[in-house]
């Protein structure tokens, strides 16, 4: 019968509040930072006793508010707890907001960059030609036609825009000649051109060869016309005259080649002009092809030659002739006006030399070929185009916007239509070529008009029907109609100003109006990008990111709009110019293939030039423009430097200036922008570092630090970091300001992309590099990257002993950071802390030794020793020797802190060597086994004193390799050993003072008597002592965990059983173990010394890959490497070696100090004193061993790169999942609807599951191992179990289908103690909770083979041995983001996932393990805990941690297996012990409100439904008769009255003989789970059989059904 819990009989004087619902008041509670602001400010509970009281021996005090019957009533009515009004609140609803968590880029990629993807191109102009000199030669002869032409009457005659028959004939040529010359003196006014009229032979020899002399190695330009001489010869001759023009003498293209030499660009204006194109490349051909063989293809390089081939060459072989720089002539540029069988038109309404023409002045000729074209009347000549007013480089003027806009229009017909490499060789190299082939597109399409096809080399596709022509000619026309009132106008004005009477008021002048062509364009180019961005249509642009990498962020290359070159005209209107850079800064926001393209067409002198501009509203989107193209291309410092260009982002930066001049609301995001460019600035470029020193902004960063917006203190850190890279002076003035300082302040901060930036900014102030990661060689111009290394630098006027201090006080200052949640963070630990390893490696080693002879004598006491040396254990007393020696050298005081710290720091780097997180653990490993080499190789090791096992006889010192697994060959935490018990951390790790000294931990070997709990780290000694049998396990095989091995998943084996894959690596798994000894011979595989368990220091394959190093070391010397004159050979040598420890530690320090003697010494004069000779030289292989760590220490960070990758992201785009009508767009709203209607048809079932049957079979699976753990997935058909290890499955349970298999990595000897499910409404991540203090997060879980490791961390830095431990418990609240976490500690530890921060410690007031966890989901301010004694725990978060236990039960008497809270229905609490007591509770009262004793033989799981009221039991085994063991379950129901006496009893035969093992961390033998939403119950048994029992719910009428759905969807 169940017994409801009797009431006190004592009579409080007044009802609780929340039975009352008044507002009465209450004493305020202490919110904490996390508190969500619809939290109440009053309590649940009253005040009880005080934790003194409450904590003494675990009993509890006399309770001064007891109940009375109308609470037990009330009790048993409604919601329990007093949760109704939260519940049912609205607003609670619309201000809880469940956000995913884990999903962020820093948990897809782990702080690592994307694989680096194909190189974009190149939009730099490395080699820039220009046409310095130029020859104009004209060969008319007016007045005599040429034999082979015959010519129409009429004819065209006007040779650049002049009659030659008006005037004499001499008078006529020198006018020809000086209209032409100033002509394409208009293309580019920096060339020195010069006409030669009708030239004989001899003259054209001359002038070319000092064509050619003056322009040295630069391009030349030859214009012929020949209209007045016979067409050239198809074998490749031209014609000039002689002296007294009689004759025709031909000129051989050959020796033409030999005058000019190359490079050069040829226009040949004349009938039949391809002739002469045709016969030079094959000359050219030929002449190549000599040169090559004459010189060997070797001679000058010539600026944009491919093959660089150049040799000296002499005109005829005359002693006159120049020498000739040549190049290959093929790569000549040449421009024909016709095909070899064309005569040039003679239309007389055109000029003769058309071609000319179009080449020289376009647009005179462009409004003549309009109006001839125009078959409108408009009252316009040809006569009258020749008039249109204006300057051409006058853009305001009719004239000059025309010539605007054929620029643009030419431009864009050339981007869109040409190769990349072509166009920007043709358009962006020289001003004189990019001009005559930007009017050759013209004259190709006026004279195809006339039968004419002109020809180019290089090659190019036909424009003349581009699409764009037909915008030209709009413009045209739109211009031409104004043309007659614009005439009229000056006319008028003309009059008025000369002529006119007194009295006539002057005429009003004509307005012009300005063409819509840019505004008409940027329009279409803003359809672009709203529209037609996101369509991948036309060739790509630049190569597509490897599809390995799985980069989302990067949109695939599209075809580029067509209007990007009339953008970039665009900005040399003031007009127009912040619209085009507001449209610019949109294209450049798609990605670095955008930033590439902009950058190709030629946007970046134009954006350097407006940093000179002092509009304030240019500046935001200038600066967004500059970071994404310094996060595409780093290469632009020089050019942020020439002219102080990188003020214009100081000024910006600077927080002395209110808002930086910006008139946006974000002032702090574009304040990051500056801060991102600056840091590029400064990385790898000391001028650039100097210079923004010098621009005081060093003085911004620090001040930003303090900003509200994350992004700006993140990159104000990562600037300071690259402010000091490698920059001495810039340390030192970071040391007077107290910049390092003010980083360690921030190691708590909220954001973990800030921690990991100071992490980061501390690394390269302790001498890591923040150089760039590549592989590759950099770029011409670049910098190569910096290894690191030198520590904090010279620091001169600081002593010493000084220097030290400091370096080691930032460094133990990092020990915050040890413990946190975000492995990114973990990583910049590490990369800080390698940074002081190789400048303190001495310091390191007499750490290691100290913790190593400590564990020796704790194994000593074990076995019987004592410290005197005693026993058949004891040690050598070597650590009081070396503290005496360090005494000696340091100081007594001094000393004894300096070791203490560095042993705090060893310890740290021996706990994240066994890291969950792959990353991190392979990251501490290499630098805790460099530790371990430099030991063993040290004198420490040969010491006759030392208490290191001495290594085999006949090994050299050379030979010994530290074990990779040494520090942890097992997992310590054995429930039923607590033989090995290290020193507590709290005393080995010493945080700095607020004064910045350090504090005095006491000695690790003075620790041993306290009570200390288990460390993760192993057994240093234990490893130590296998050194002497090491080169015999080098055929070692690998231990696996799983009996599958790296078996896909899926697959079966001949068992039938789904085979187990290892643990899931991050998407971007970047472990790398480096070992000490350098790389592995050529007979050892690569990777078996790449990635690492996080298990374990370092895998078994790397360990085998060590002895296979020492093997091959000994097979390439037979005797052994000198070391030490001193030192011994084998362990009977060492006995007589004169070395003692004392010794070994003053040449330890002594190296540091020599080392740090020698940084000090870096730019100073010589020192008059040589440096002390060291007291024991090292051996060779020590030597080699310091020079490896030299390559590999400090760690190099990929941090920067990542941060980097932010500004190629896009940030004015919504993401795809928020884009209507994108996939995922679909596939979530898909998933919501879905959720709903899962969530209103289970809400009707709930509410009589209560009184059905819970008979029906509904699903089962089988397991080859015992389910421990149980676990549905609220929507998606999942089914997740655990075995007794490390095992995780992930079924269909519906279709009765494995899913995957995978191992979660716990040690042996472990097992996961926690299953939960977390961002269930969007797509769901496993998060599971281990023995060993692990929690990690998977993604992808249930994808065969997909699963991936999204975040781990240790979840408790200690765990207190037991005889009957609990592990790790856990419990995720996912409307709050907050995991809590219990176990063997004495308190309840709360993460906070959003910031991955540690937030609170909640002492438990309880001296048993916490066995059990549950929460209120709502509100998230209230949990329950059940303890191993029995005993049930309410905490309230809302109160300071130390009086947060507000509820104290002792009614159960034994092991608390499970309590549970339900997040819906009745808001029943439920808890159960392993005795099979069953109670039912009230947070509001003193007392459970009903119980029941389910099983007499003991209970062994207990799960509870979410919304139903039903809770299930099932006992332990039972042996039968026959002698099998079977197990019940019983469903039991809540009613009215409490636990309804008459559960649904089920008996399971499990087929075992044997009782099975008790988990050591988990004391049942089944497990059972209900399904959070449907009515389903997975009952798990012994032998695998997993059963999954469902509640037939008889269907109701739709209309029924439909309210009832709505009504619950409402309350939620």
């Amino acid at each position: 019968m169940p017994t409801p819990a009797a009431p006190s009989p004592s009579v409080p004087q007044a009802l609780p509040h929340w039975l009352t619902h008044s507002a009465g008041p209450s004493a305020p509670s202490t919110p904490t930072a996390n508190d969500h602001p619809a939290a109440r400010s009053d309590s649940y509970f009253p005040q009880q006793s005080t934790p003194d009281e409450r904590e003494g021996d675990g009993h509890e005090s006399d309770e001064t508010d007891v109940g009375c019957d109308e609470l037990a009533d009330a009790l048993l009515e409604g919601p329990r707890h007093g949760f109704d009004e939260a519940y049912y609140s609205q607003e609670l609803a619309d201000m809880l907001p469940l956000l995913p968590y884990f999903t962020s880029k820093r948990h897809l990629t782990g702080g690592n960059p994307h694989p680096v993807p194909a190189p974009l191109p190149d939009w730099r102009l490395r080699e820039r030609l220009k046409t310095v000199t130029a020859a104009l030669v004209l060969c008319l002869n007016i007045g005599v036609d040429p034999p082979d032409v015959v010519k129409t009457q009429p004819c065209a005659k006007l040779e650049c825009w002049v009659d030659p028959f008006s005037v004499p004939p001499s008078k006529a040529l020198e006018a020809i000649g000086k209209n032409l010359q100033s002509q394409f003196e208009t293309l580019s006014q920096r060339s020195r051109i010069k006409q030669y009229l009708d030239p004989s032979v001899e003259e054209t020899r001359k002038f070319c060869a000092n064509l050619r002399r003056n322009a040295k190695e630069e391009r030349v330009l030859l214009y012929y016309n020949g209209h007045g001489v016979p067409k050239p010869t198809t074998s490749g001759e031209i014609w000039v005259f002689n002296k007294t023009y009689t004759q025709y003498i031909p000129v051989s293209l050959y020796d033409l080649q030999s005058w000019i030499g190359s490079p050069g660009i040829y226009v040949w204006d004349c009938s039949a002009a391809g002739n002469i194109l045709q016969s030079f490349l094959r000359f050219a051909e030929r002449r190549d092809a000599e040169i090559a063989a004459q010189k060997g293809g070797a001679g000058g390089a010539v600026p944009g030659s491919p093959d660089k081939a150049a040799a000296a060459a002499t005109a005829d072989g005359k002693p006159d002739s120049p020498q000739v720089f040549y190049a290959p002539l093929r790569d000549s540029i040449q421009l024909a006006a016709c095909a070899p069988d064309q005569v040039l038109p003679m239309t007389p309404e055109l000029p003769a030399d058309l071609f000319t023409s179009c080449l020289t002045s376009p647009i005179e000729i462009a409004l003549r070929y309009f109006v001839l074209q125009d078959p409108l009347p408009t009252g316009v000549d040809v006569d009258m185009v020749m008039k249109i007013p204006g300057d051409l480089k006058d853009r305001r003027t009719p004239l000059g916007e025309l010539n605007w806009i054929f620029t643009a229009v030419t431009d864009t017909i050339a981007w869109t239509t040409f190769p990349r490499d072509i166009f920007k060789r043709l358009f962006r190299q020289d001003l004189m070529v990019a001009a005559l082939f930007r009017n050759f597109l013209l004259a190709e399409r006026i004279m195809r008009t006339y039968h004419c096809t002109p020809m180019s080399h290089p090659k190019l596709p036909p424009t003349y029907d581009h699409p764009l022509w037909q915008s030209w000619d709009l413009a045209v026309d739109a211009c031409i109609s104004q043309l007659p009132d614009l005439l009229k106008s000056e006319k008028a004005m003309r009059e008025g100003q000369f002529g006119g009477l007194g009295g006539t008021p002057p005429p009003t002048p004509y307005v012009y109006r300005p063409s819509t062509f840019f505004t008409e364009h940027l329009t279409a180019f803003e359809v672009w990008l709203a529209r037609g961005s996101s369509s991948a249509v036309g060739p790509a642009t630049s190569a597509k990111g490897s599809p390995a990498s799985g980069r989302d962020d990067h949109d695939p290359p599209r075809k580029p709009p067509d209007q990007l070159p009339i953008v970039l005209q665009v900005l040399l209107s003031q007009a127009h110019r912040l619209r085009a850079l507001i449209l610019l800064s949109q294209f450049v926001d798609l990605g670095p293939w955008a930033v590439n393209l902009a950058l190709s067409i030629g946007i970046f002198p134009y954006v350097q030039r407006l940093l000179q501009s002092p509009a304030a509203e240019l500046k935001p989107v200038l600066i967004f423009i500059w970071a994404r193209i310094l996060a595409v291309d780093r290469t632009c410092q020089t050019d942020l430097l020439k002219d102080n260009g990188f003020t214009y982002f100081a000024n910006v930066l600077s927080p002395f200036q209110g808002g930086g001049g910006l008139p946006i609301p974000n002032v702090s995001e574009h304040r990051a922008m500056c801060a991102f460019i600056l840091s590029m600035f400064c990385r790898d470029f000391r001028p650039g570092q100097m210079a923004c020193f010098s621009a005081s902004v060093f003085e911004m960063c620090i001040v930003h630090l303090e900003d509200e917006d994350y992004l700006l203190r993140q990159w104000s850190a990562l600037c300071l970091g690259q402010l000091w890279d490698g920059n001495d002076e810039g340390r030192a003035v970071a040391l007077r300001e107290g910049a390092p300082e003010k980083l360690c302040a921030m190691l708590n901060d909220v954001a973990p992309e800030v921690r990991a930036a100071v992490l980061f900014a501390l690394g390269t102030f302790m001498g890591a590099s923040g150089s760039r990661w590549e592989h590759s060689p950099p770029p011409q111009g670049v910098q190569p990257p910096r290894m690191g290394g030198g520590g904090t630098g010279a620091m001169h006027g600081l002593p010493h002993e000084d220097h030290l201090r400091l370096e080691l006080r930032y460094a133990l200052a990092g020990l915050a950071a040890k413990e946190d949640a975000s492995p990114m963070v973990r990583k910049e630990l590490l990369v800080f802390w390698s940074a002081l390893v190789r400048e303190w490696s001495g310091w390191f080693v007499l750490a290691a030794y100290t913790y190593y002879a400590a564990e020796r004598q704790d194994e000593a006491r074990r076995a019987g020793g004592d410290a005197k040396g005693k026993g058949k254990g004891a040690v050598r007393p070597s650590p009081h020797a070396i503290r005496e020696a360090i005494r000696e050298h340091e100081g007594p005081e001094q000393g004894d802190q300096l070791l203490a710290s560095f042993v705090s720091l060893f310890i740290a780097l021996l706990d994240l060597s066994v890291d969950p997180y792959p990353e991190v653990a392979s990251h501490a490993c290499t630098i805790v086994d460099f530790i371990s080499a430099l030991l063993l190789e040290s004198p420490l090791a040969d010491a006759r004193d030392s208490a290191l096992p001495p290594p085999p006889a006949g090994t050299s010192s050379a030979r010994r390799s530290p074990a990779p697994s040494m520090f942890n060959t097992r997992h310590p935490y054995s429930p039923f050993d607590s033989a090995f018990q290290p020193p507590h951390q709290s005393q080995l790790h010493p945080p700095p003072t607020p004064n910045g000294s350090l504090t005095q931990p006491p000695s690790p070997t003075l620790a041993r008597d306290s009570p200390a709990p288990i460390r993760r780290s192993g057994s240093l000694a234990a490893a130590l002592n296998k050194l002497t049998s090491f080169p015999s396990l080098s055929g070692a095989p690998s231990p696996s965990r799983s009996d599958s091995g790296d078996a896909a998943n899926g697959h079966v084996n001949a068992s039938g059983f789904a085979q187990v894959n290892g643990q899931p690596s991050p998407h971007f798994n970047h472990a790398v173990y480096h070992s000490p000894y350098g790389p592995s011979p050529p007979d050892t595989p690569a990777s078996d010394s790449a990635h690492h368990p996080p298990n374990r220091t370092a895998s078994t394959d790397s360990l085998r890959a060590l002895a296979q190093r020492a093997n091959h070391a000994r097979a390439q010397s037979s005797s052994a490497v000198p070391t030490l004159s001193s030192l011994s050979k084998d362990a009977s040598d060492r006995a007589a070696s004169n070395v003692t420890v004392a010794d070994a530690v003053m040449a330890l320090l002594d190296e540091d100090d020599a080392r740090l003697r020698k940084r000090k010494e870096k730019g100073q004069p010589p020192s008059q004193h040589p440096p002390p000779s060291p007291s024991l030289p090292p051996s060779r292989s020590r030597v080699e061993l310091e020079e490896n760590m030299g390559i590999v220490l400090p760690l190099k960070s990929r941090y920067y790169e990542w941060c980097c990758e932010y500004y190629t992201e896009s940030q004015m785009r919504n993401a795809e999942a928020d884009e209507p009508g994108s996939v995922k767009y679909n596939e979530q709203l898909w998933r919501r609807q879905r959720n709903e209607r899962i969530i209103s048809e289970t809400q009707i079932q709930a509410e009589v599951a209560s009184s059905r049957e819970w008979e029906s079979t509904i699903g089962h699976v089988h397991e080859r191992y015992v389910p421990v753990k149980l676990t549905f997935h609220q929507f998606e058909p999942h089914l997740i179990t655990a075995d007794e290890h490390d095992t995780l499955s992930i079924w269909d349970w519906q279709a009765g289908r494995r899913l995957n298999t995978f191992s979660n990595g716990n040690p042996l000897g472990t097992n996961i103690t926690t299953v939960k499910l977390i961002n269930e409404d969007v797509e769901a991540l496993l998060l599971t909770a281990s023995a060993e203090g692990h929690v990690r997060i998977f993604r992808d879980y249930d994808k065969a083979g997909g699963a991936e490791l999204a975040s781990s961390f240790r979840a408790t830095s200690e765990l207190i041995p037991s005889r009957h431990p609990s592990g790790l418990v856990a419990e995720w609240q996912q409307a709050t983001g907050n995991l809590f976490v219990g176990g063997d500690m004495r308190s309840v530890r709360v993460w906070d996932a959003h910031h991955e921060l540690f937030h609170s410690d909640i002492p438990t007031m309880s001296r048993s393990c916490l066995t059990a966890i549950t929460s209120d989901q709502d509100m998230g301010h209230i949990f329950i805990a059940g303890f191993g004694d029995g005993t049930v725990r309410v905490f309230d978060r809302r109160h300071n941690p130390r009086d947060a236990c507000v509820r104290h039960y002792r009614e159960h008497l034994s092991w608390v297996q499970n309590i549970h809270l339900q997040r819906g229905g009745n808001r029943e609490l439920v808890s159960g012990s392993i005795d099979g007591d069953v109670r039912l509770w009230d947070i509001r009262g003193q007392g459970s409100i009903s119980s029941m004793d389910a099983h007499r033989e003991g209970m062994s799981c207990i799960d509870m439904h979410e919304h139903a009221s039903v809770f299930a039991t099932s006992s332990m085994l039972d042996l039968t008769p026959s002698g099998v063991r079977t197990q019940s379950v019983k469903i039991w129901k809540i009613g009215q009255e409490g636990i309804a006496p008459k559960p649904r009893h089920i008996t399971i035969p499990t087929g075992l003989h044997a009782a099975p093992t008790t988990l050591p961390f988990n004391p049942s033998v089944s497990s059972l789970a209900f399904h959070p939403n449907e009515m389903a119950l997975a009952i798990g048994a012994p032998d695998g059989n997993i059963t999954v029992l469902g509640c037939p719910v008889a269907p109701v009428d739709e209309v029924e059904f439909a309210t009832a759905a709505a009504a619950a969807v409402a309350s939620l």
